[in-house]
């Protein structure tokens, strides 16, 4: 059973935040926007990605992903955007009922638990504490922080840009056997994604009127999928898209309506080619259209062919069960997917500029948002 928790009424989460701000984040360099083009840049969208590698390898419910949260919510502040973070507690089981496999991932993995910050606050409640040290709790709960910003009012609709900014626990896919249960860095898979919606957030802070609300969505929990015990957490998609699915689940579409979905995900190879998805292909068939059109406009026949591959299970799947158009910019054909060589040798600024530009034609385009004149 998944359980979300909201954390402005609940101790519990309370109890959670002060235990992960008690950790200390490093000094990261963050991306130089020393020249501030009025265009996506390639090149900040790449450093972007860099300072997101750099916070450390980000397994939900871990240090490294508080860190790179951190890094992302004051990058989207700096750019004028109203961010918002949105918490989820899931229950991965009784422990006791766990695999071999489930424990040895529990070792290598080490999150964050409700567990650990009951434990934490009752530790420093009091002279009188310690017969309570010992907190015993039934099912194991981890925390899931999915990341938001807002760009504009709703009056006129809302649309959300998502991608992923969580890393696989474990480098399964990697050529060398005995690296797969390394953790694998993540710089396209997940990484491209976030250096891609941040950039996008400055060109349009800083160059655009918005038409209506633009959020961007950043999603915890995306890549668990076929990893026990995640799998047993979120078994109708193997493990996969838990925090997207919570967040979408927890949508009143009668008082939030979302027009339209977004999702970048594995956007940054080198030599990156986007088929067009299956579901967005049935289910978003307008937008999909509109978005590979500009795209061979822009001169990207190549990255963007119209062509169709098959469905996949991705961000964009809970926005699309709720009714909502969704089309997903993905890239599969990666080498390097689930592996130790996901590194930032294996993207391009040049692709990620392709990316955004055409993320942001499109929205110009569209008359979501209007370039400021002069």
């Amino acid at each position: 059973m998944i359980n979300r928790i909201r954390r402005a009424f609940l101790f519990a989460n309370l109890v959670l935040l002060l235990a992960l701000t008690a950790f200390a984040a490093p000094v990261l360099t963050t991306a130089q926007d020393d020249v501030l083009p009025d265009q996506f840049s390639g090149d900040l969208a790449y450093q972007h990605v860099a300072d997101h590698v750099n916070a450390g390898f980000r397994q939900t419910a871990t240090l490294g992903s508080y860190i790179a949260g951190n890094l992302i919510l004051e990058k989207l502040e700096s750019y004028g955007w109203e961010t918002s973070e949105d918490w989820h507690i899931v229950s991965l089981g009784d422990p006791s009922t766990f695999s071999d496999a489930a424990r040895q991932t529990l070792e290598d993995w080490q999150p964050f638990t409700l567990q650990d910050a009951l434990s934490g606050q009752i530790n420093t409640s009091g002279a009188d504490s310690e017969g309570w040290r010992d907190v015993q709790v039934g099912e194991l709960f981890v925390p899931v922080r999915n990341l938001v910003a807002t760009f504009g009012t709703p009056e006129n609709g809302k649309i959300i840009i998502g991608a992923h900014y969580d890393s696989r626990i474990y480098a399964d896919h990697d050529p060398d056997e005995a690296l797969h249960g390394e953790f694998m860095p993540g710089a396209n898979d997940g990484g491209s994604g976030v250096g891609v919606l941040l950039e996008l957030a400055r060109v349009l802070s800083q160059s655009y009127t918005p038409n209506m609300q633009i959020r961007l969505v950043f999603f915890d929990a995306e890549d668990n999928g076929r990893i026990e015990p995640w799998t047993q957490a979120h078994p109708s998609s193997a493990g996969y898209i838990v925090g997207s699915s919570l967040y979408a689940q927890s949508l009143d579409l009668t008082t939030d309506p979302i027009a339209l979905m977004i999702l970048v995900d594995l956007v940054g190879e080198v030599d990156q080619r986007f088929p067009q998805e299956g579901y967005s292909v049935s289910y978003a068939a307008e937008y999909t259209n509109a978005i590979w059109g500009i795209a061979q406009e822009l001169g990207y026949e190549e990255q963007f062919p119209s062509e169709a591959r098959g469905s996949i299970t991705d961000d964009h799947v809970p926005f699309l069960q709720r009714g909502i158009p969704s089309v997903d910019i993905i890239d599969l054909e990666y080498e390097y997917w689930h592996t130790t060589l996901d590194t930032m040798d294996r993207i391009s600024a040049e692709s990620l500029e392709r990316v955004g530009r055409v993320l942001q034609e499109f929205l110009e385009r569209g008359g979501l948002i209007t370039r400021i004149s002069g």
